[in-house]
C-alpha cells in the first residue's frame, strides 16, 4: 500500500511510503531554495508522479486551514484522492514518526514542542505518549501553553487518565525567549543552542521552573505579533538584532541559563516516567529534540536509558509520521522497521551516466534535471562549467576529419531515385496546368530537403552503429563526425 502524506506549514515536506517503507521524501526548500518555506506543491508534484497512490494524508498542526483545504482539492484534482486529515493530532504524527523508526516493540516517546495543535485556546508544548504494537499511542501526561495572553496562571489537573499541565509557556517556549532576545525568528533555536557554548554560569537568574516541574508564569510573556514570539520579563527591553563581539556575553549567558535549565528539567520528567513505567526506552522528538547539547547530556546522565532521538524531530518529518501512522491504523502492520538510513531526500537519482558517453540531448536532459533540482542559479553554474569542459576538450582532443569519415549510407541511391521520380511527376503536373510554377519550385525545394534530411539521418545511424561496436579501450576507433555532431 502506498500513502502520500503533506505537511503544508513551515518547513513544508512531502513524504511517500510503500508498505511502511520510506519511498520518497523532500522538503520545498530543496525544489525553491527559500528556507521553511510553505504550501509544498513542487515537492507534491514529483510525488504524485508515483503510481498506484492508494490514501492521501494531510499532517498539520491547524484545524480548519484554508491552506490544507487548497493542498487536499490540488490532490482530488491530481489523483483522485480525498485527503484524511490529523490536524487535530500534531504531536501525535512527531510520535508515529519517532516510534516507528526507533525499532522499538515498546517505548516512552516524549514529543517536546513548540507550538502542537490549538485546542480550546491551547496549544499542546509536550506530550508523553506510551507506545507499543501497530498504533498503541497512549497519553500518559501533556503540557499546553495558553494562548489568551488575558488568562495566564499555573493549572495541573487530569481529564479522564490524562495527567494535564497548562501554564503560559512549554519548555521549548522557554527556550525560544533566548532566541527572541538576539532578534531571531522562534524557529531559530539551533543559534540559541550554539550561542549558549559561550555563556557563564550566573546566579542572578531566578529558576524558570517551580517546584512542580512547571514553568513560571510569572518570568515569561508574548509578544503581540503572529507567532506570539516568547521574552522573557526581565530583559524585555534588552533585545537586540545584533550580536557582536563587545555585547555577546550578556546575550551568551542567558542562553546558557536557558539551555542548563530546560535540559535539567527534561532529565527529571524523563526520570519520573522511566522509574513510574519501568519502560527504560525513551524516544525524543519534536523540535526542541533536534537540540544534541540536550541529548548529548541526556545520554551521559542517564546511561540505563536506551534512548532514540529522531534526526527530523521538526515538523518536516510529520509528512512521514502523518503517512506511517495512517498505514499501519488501516493495514495492521506490527513489524518493526527501524530506521536504516536518512538519505530519502528527493528522488533517488543514480550515477548511471558518470563515465558514460553523453550527447546534446543528454546534457539538455541533465541540465533539466539540474534546474529541477536545484533552481535557477546553480543550473546556470552548472551549465556555464559544462560550456568551458567541452571547450578545454575540445581544443585537447585534436580532431580532425577526414574523407572516410564521411560515410555514405547505402540507402543515399534509393532516396535520391525516389526523388528525381518525384520530381518527373511535378514537371508533368505543370506541364498540364495542374500547378504554378511557384508551387512546383516550393515542392521540389521541399522533397530535396527531406532527401537530404534521410540520407543525414541514415549516415549518422551507421556513424553510431560503428561507434558502438568500438573497443572501450581503443579510442582511435570513434568516428569524429559523430563525435562533432553528438556533443552539440
Amino acid at each position: 500500500m502506498r500513502v502520500l502524506s503533506v505537511s503544508p506549514f513551515h518547513d513544508s515536506s512531502v513524504a511517500v511510503i510503500e508498505d511502511g517503507k520510506i519511498l520518497y521524501f523532500s522538503k520545498e526548500e530543496r525544489h525553491n531554495r527559500i528556507k521553511r518555506s510553505k504550501k509544498p506543491y513542487k515537492s507534491l508534484d514529483y510525488a504524485m508522479e508515483f503510481e498506484n497512490i492508494e490514501a492521501s494524508v494531510i499532517a498539520s498542526p491547524s484545524v480548519g486551514s484554508t491552506l490544507c483545504d487548497e493542498i487536499a482539492d490540488y490532490i482530488e484534482s491530481k489523483i483522485g484522492l480525498k485527503s484524511h486529515r490529523l490536524c487535530h493530532k500534531h504531536h501525535l504524527q512527531h510520535a508515529s514518526l519517532a516510534y516507528f523508526n526507533s525499532g522499538f516493540d515498546e517505548c516512552l516517546t516524549f514529543v517536546i514542542d513548540r507550538q502542537g495543535s490549538e485546542i480550546n485556546g491551547r496549544r499542546e508544548a509536550e506530550t508523553i505518549f506510551h507506545c507499543k504494537g501497530p498504533d498503541i499511542f497512549d497519553t500518559l501526561f501533556k503540557t499546553y501553553w495558553r494562548t489568551d495572553t488575558a488568562d495566564q496562571h499555573e493549572d495541573v489537573h487530569t481529564e479522564g487518565s490524562i495527567s494535564i499541565q497548562l501554564s503560559n509557556v512549554g519548555t521549548t517556549k522557554i527556550y525560544e525567549s533566548a532566541t527572541t532576545l538576539i532578534g531571531q525568528h522562534g524557529l531559530e533555536n539551533g543559534k540559541t543552542m550554539g550561542l549558549s557554548a559561550y555563556g557563564k554560569p550566573n546566579n542572578e537568574f531566578q529558576e524558570f521552573y517551580n517546584s512542580d516541574l512547571i514553568p513560571s508564569v510569572n518570568l515569561f510573556g508574548h509578544k503581540d505579533d503572529e507567532e506570539q514570539h516568547t521574552y522573557y520579563k526581565p530583559y524585555k527591553d534588552k533585545e537586540t538584532k545584533e550580536v557582536t563581539k563587545d555585547n555577546f556575553q550578556f546575550y551568551a549567558d542567558y542562553a546558557y541559563q536557558v539551555q542548563k535549565q530546560t535540559q535539567e528539567n527534561i532529565k527529571e520528567v524523563i526520570r519520573d516516567f522511566v522509574d513510574f513505567t519501568q519502560i527504560k526506552k525513551v524516544c525524543i522528538t519534536g523540535g526542541y529534540g533536534l537540540n544534541v547539547v540536550t541529548n548529548g547530556y541526556l545520554t551521559k546522565e542517564m546511561p540505563d536509558v536506551e534512548f532514540y532521538f529522531e534526526p527530523l524531530a521538526d515538523d518536516s518529518g510529520n509528512s512521514i509520521g502523518g503517512a506511517m501512522y495512517h498505514y499501519r491504523l488501516v493495514t495492521g502492520m506490527n513489524h518493526v522497521l527501524p530506521l536504516e538510513h536518512t538519505f530519502f531526500h528527493h528522488k533517488k537519482e543514480t550515477l548511471k551516466d558518470v563515465g558514460t558517453d553523453i550527447t546534446n540531448k543528454d546534457i539538455a536532459k541533465l541540465l533539466e534535471k539540474v534546474y529541477r533540482n536545484c533552481g535557477q542559479k546553480q543550473t546556470v553554474i552548472f551549465a556555464d562549467h559544462v560550456m568551458r569542459l567541452g571547450f578545454k576538450y575540445a581544443c585537447q582532443s585534436g580532431i580532425s576529419i577526414g574523407k572516410n569519415d564521411m560515410v555514405i549510407p547505402e540507402t543515399k541511391k534509393n532516396h535520391i531515385n525516389h526523388s528525381l521520380k518525384k520530381i518527373q511527376e511535378y514537371e508533368e503536373q505543370y506541364s498540364e496546368g495542374l500547378i504554378t510554377s511557384g508551387e512546383k519550385r516550393n515542392k521540389c525545394i521541399d522533397l530535396w530537403t527531406r532527401c537530404t534530411d534521410k540520407i543525414t539521418e541514415d549516415m549518422m545511424q551507421v556513424l553510431s552503429a560503428q561507434d558502438s561496436d568500438k573497443n572501450e579501450h581503443n579510442f582511435s576507433k570513434l568516428n569524429s563526425i559523430s563525435i562533432i555532431a553528438d556533443s552539440g
